[in-house]
């Protein structure tokens, strides 16, 4: 099984996920363990891979952060992902998380 390609499989079809919001943000800590669970259920180990997001967020529609899946093989490449709050209801924050190179082929569409 390629990494790599698992990884990807995983969060394009996962799409949407929901977390109770800290105050006004979205916490980077919570949007990685959200991925690292995704990950692990899809038959990965922690030991495999690690996951790096940019900071926390304002809890705002269209906010966005960055998130790196880096693999402990070092021929398998960084994955860039984009995280993107699609809803804000009450405490609950909505967010897609789309490999970054479908991000930007979303973009030109």
């Amino acid at each position: 099984m390629h990494l790599e390609k698992t990884s990807a499989a995983v969060f394009a079809t996962a799409g949407l996920f929901t977390l109770t919001a800290c105050g006004s943000a979205l916490q980077s800590d919570d949007v990685e363990e959200t991925m690292v669970s995704e990950l692990e259920e899809a038959g990965l180990t922690e030991e495999e891979f690690d996951v790096d997001c940019s900071g926390d967020i304002g809890a705002e529609i269209d906010e966005q952060m960055d998130c790196t899946v880096a693999f402990e093989e070092e021929d398998i490449p960084d994955e860039q992902y984009l995280i993107t709050i699609t809803d804000v209801d009450d405490e609950d924050v909505y967010y897609d998380i789309v490999p970054e190179n479908e991000a930007e082929q979303q973009d030109e569409d």
